[in-house]
This record gives C-alpha cells, sequence and structure tokens, in this order.
C-alpha cells in the first residue's frame, strides 16, 4: 500500500525555506529521504554559479548546525544539511 500526502507550509513557518530563500542565482532540489531514526536530515542538490555564496549564507545560519558537501558533479553539488539538537531547536519555535 502507497500513502501520498500533499501539503503546504508557509515560508516563515518552514525552516529549511527561511535558510534557503533568496540563494544567490542557485536551483535547489530537495532529494526525497526517508525517517529512519528520530532525525531527519534533508539532502540538496544545488546547480547555480557561486557555490560559495551559497554555502556561506547556509552556514552562517544560526537554524543549521553543519552543511556537508557529499558529492559534486561538473555542474551540482550533493549537500547534507543537519540541524542543531532538540535542545538547541526550541528556540526558533
Amino acid at each position: 500500500m502507497s500513502v501520498i500526502v500533499e501539503f503546504t507550509v508557509a515560508d516563515e513557518e518552514f525552516i529549511l525555506g527561511q535558510v534557503l530563500s533568496n540563494p544567490p542565482d542557485m536551483h535547489i532540489e530537495l532529494e526525497r529521504i526517508v525517517p529512519t531514526g528520530s532525525s531527519v536530515i534533508p539532502f540538496l542538490w544545488v546547480r547555480g554559479e557561486n557555490y560559495q555564496a551559497f554555502e556561506d549564507r547556509v552556514q552562517g545560519s544560526e537554524r543549521v548546525a553543519e552543511l556537508v558537501v557529499l558529492d559534486q558533479l561538473a555542474d551540482e553539488v550533493l549537500y547534507r544539511v543537519e540541524w542543531p539538537t532538540k535542545t538547541n531547536r526550541s528556540r526558533f519555535r
């Protein structure tokens, strides 16, 4: 049996949307993931011109614990984004 769920979340309520909003001429695609534990770690495929500016912006956010490059192809980069621990996350609500 398959379950498909579609929903909309306002930008200001979606932390990942806040962190990734207005990247400098970048195309960001969220990789589909299946959470297998208590945390969800987003994976992002990013294409664009200025990866350093993108990385600086994301890593500079207090809402991101770590941004890690997992793979780099000719025209895109796969990143893993880790959130702060739950104790730190409560201040964002």
